[in-house]
């Protein structure tokens, strides 16, 4: 199954907030308030918020970020 090049970069993005939000949520609740009763349900609300957020913000940025690191790039 291919997928059309015009989503590479949500597809990506996606993924890769994906991956963050979960892994960042789940270091962050396991220090703060251990493994314990209900955690999973604690996480999964927490990363769900965390997503929520983080996708539509980085899909907003990434073009003016972008533009500067690209500034500073040899050519």
């Amino acid at each position: 199954m291919y997928i059309d090049k015009k989503f590479e970069v949500p597809l990506t993005l996606f993924i890769m907030v994906l991956i963050m939000t979960s892994v960042i949520t789940f270091v962050s609740i396991s220090i703060n308030h251990g493994v314990g009763h209900g955690f999973i349900i604690i996480w999964l609300k927490m990363w769900a918020m965390a997503f929520v957020m983080a996708y539509p913000l980085v899909l907003v940025i990434i073009s003016p970020i972008k533009r500067f690191v690209s500034k500073y790039i040899k050519k």
